[in-house]
């Protein structure tokens, strides 16, 4: 059996499990797919193969050889990968993409990660894109009459055309992925075939991920210990599996490694088949999230306390509530797990040095302080994602609400992040991002 049939048996797994972080990637499926039994790593290289080729609907698998010949086997009619959404999946060696066309017909072009290349971003700015934002450009792809606004519209396909002619990237997050898992039918497809299109293969790392690594940052200088390296890795990334929060540790592989390559190979595609699974997830709504906001929010406001009071009292919680990513910190830096505590004060400094989880808890302090703020189950999704991409995205197109108030916080954290590059509609970005310089591959250099 073919190396490549064992490459591209990508897992079906389901939304929930690979979205909230469960192990995706354990099931028998995925065992099988990175355990091949033919394995001759003479075809995992530049200098022997071409193109890989999986032809679903001609039930073929082929490896393109540089010295033209041919090497083909039959998919078994009983085979998983035959029960896809995608007919063709091709690797190509010399460009590192994998191009996929769906069973109606459209092409999805990914770039694929390689732990070997020091600037995959090649200058190219990153846009990061709220749920909303994300169902205007696939208005704008399938049906651009559903856009009642002209000026949105012909923001929406300047933004397309600045992410398919090579001049910005838009990254996914897990967020993208389950808000797209809640909607069903054609108007998933197109949502999902829009994402993956013009995401091609860039993601955000997860949040709490970043969390972490901001975490380790801070205490790691607190502490006068070396930052490591597992702290800085970039935000916006091709990893395989950085948007979730799981045991799939890409970077930590060896480049050499045969299930690096596999990963790097079928992570596009596996969320490709996320993306446009026609079926409609469950929707998982944090209510006790919301009750205990609200209830945190009326007790400081039944209180005598004053705004500096509140505004302590939710730092406090807040790092209370991160306590065991704190302690997760410290162990990692090779620190007594008992050195968190501090006055309220340094917790707040703490949280203004830290992009994203500085932003978020600011917006949670925001909120919390204001008793007549409208707790609301969607909100957490907008909240964590978006204070994320604020903090490290070079530009972002928020939800009006949270965008709004990320705005505000260039002047509430002197010390934190530089949130002028939020926007909430799509026309204020491009102008933006035009007016910065960037342009496309085809018009010339690239740059802000």
């Amino acid at each position: 059996m073919l190396l490549f049939f064992c490459c591209c048996a990508l897992p079906r797994l389901k939304n929930d499990r690979f979205l909230d972080g469960r192990k995706p990637g354990r099931s028998k499926k995925f065992r099988a797919a990175i355990s091949p039994a033919y394995d001759d790593s003479v075809l995992l290289s530049r200098d022997i193969s071409k193109y890989w080729v999986i032809d679903r609907s001609q039930r073929k698998i082929t490896i393109l050889c540089q010295d033209g010949r041919e090497l083909t086997e039959e998919i078994p009619e009983d085979s998983d990968i035959l029960a896809s959404q995608i007919d063709i999946t091709i690797f190509d060696w010399e460009r590192w993409w994998i191009t996929s066309q769906t069973n109606r017909g459209h092409l999805i072009v990914a770039e694929a990660y390689s732990p070997r290349t020091e600037d995959p971003l090649h200058g190219r700015p990153s846009v990061y894109l709220d749920q909303n934002h994300w169902s205007t450009l696939a208005q704008a792809i399938f049906d651009p009459s559903q856009i009642k606004h002209p000026a949105e519209r012909d923001a929406a396909d300047e933004l397309i055309h600045l992410a398919q002619d090579g001049g910005v990237v838009l990254p996914m997050s897990s967020g993208n992925v389950r808000e797209t898992a809640n909607l069903y039918g054609d108007h998933r497809y197109k949502v999902g075939a829009s994402l993956a299109s013009l995401s091609g293969g860039w993601q955000l790392r997860h949040p709490l991920a970043v969390w972490r690594a901001e975490l380790m940052r801070v205490l790691a200088q607190r502490h006068g210990v070396e930052v490591p390296a597992v702290a800085t890795l970039p935000v916006v990334t091709l990893e395989p599996h950085a948007l979730l929060d799981d045991d799939v540790q890409a970077h930590a592989m060896e480049p050499d490694d045969p299930q690096l390559f596999i990963l790097a190979m079928s992570n596009p595609s596996v969320l490709l088949e996320l993306l446009v699974e026609p079926g409609k997830a469950e929707r998982i709504d944090p209510h006790a999230w919301v009750r205990s906001n609200r209830d945190f929010a009326e007790h400081l406001a039944s209180g005598p306390y004053t705004k500096p009071q509140k505004e302590q009292a939710a730092y406090a919680r807040a790092w209370t509530e991160n306590g065991s990513m704190v302690t997760a910190a410290l162990r990692e830096l090779g620190l007594a797990t008992g050195d968190n505590a501090m006055k309220p004060k340094e917790i707040q400094k703490l949280f203004a040095h830290m992009p994203a989880l500085g932003a978020f808890t600011k917006l949670m302090v925001m909120r919390q302080i204001n008793v007549s703020h409208k707790w609301r189950p969607n909100d957490l999704t907008d909240l964590i994602f978006l204070s994320c991409a604020a903090g490290y995205v070079d530009y972002v197109a928020a939800e009006k609400h949270t965008g709004t108030q990320l705005r505000q916080l260039n002047r509430s954290m002197p010390h934190g992040t530089d949130t002028s590059n939020v926007h909430t509609s799509l026309g204020p970005l491009v102008e933006k991002i035009r007016s910065d310089g960037v342009t496309t591959a085809s018009e010339g250099p690239i740059g802000r």
